[in-house]
């Protein structure tokens, strides 16, 4: 599974790391909380079960390692979905507006709008 990291460069942002008062590490691993939280609450679907905290050596790190992270933070092209198996009666499952549909391939209209959701929740507490 791929990890998807944020890389923050702005300072607004990078204010919200640093402690205002009181032991460092309490006030860093709190702030750091309320990130995930917001992150789960932004986070589509079943991603917000993946979303971790983790706190290494004073710093604080929100990652998503959902393996469609990736596609959901950027931009993609349209494209096919193709079962992924051996099995030459294998079929993809998903739920459709009639209830439960199964098929050998589907098309994707590709994601044009992206939603970076671990910024956006990281930008939001920084308030």
């Amino acid at each position: 599974m791929a990890t998807v990291k944020v890389k923050i460069d702005d300072a607004a942002v990078n204010r919200m790391l640093r402690s205002s008062g009181g032991p460092v590490g309490r006030d860093l691993e709190r702030r750091g909380r309320n990130v995930g939280k917001r992150a789960r609450q932004l986070a589509p679907g079943t991603m917000k079960r993946k979303i971790t905290v983790d706190m290494e050596s004073g710093h604080v790190r929100v990652s998503c390692t959902h393996p469609a992270t990736i596609f959901v933070v950027k931009k993609t092209r349209p494209h096919w979905i193709r079962r992924n198996s051996l099995n030459p009666r294998a079929r993809l499952k998903f739920k459709g507006k009639t209830g439960l549909v199964f098929a050998r391939k589907v098309w994707h209209p590709g994601n044009q709008h992206p939603n970076n959701f671990l910024l956006r929740a990281l930008r939001e507490a920084a308030r």
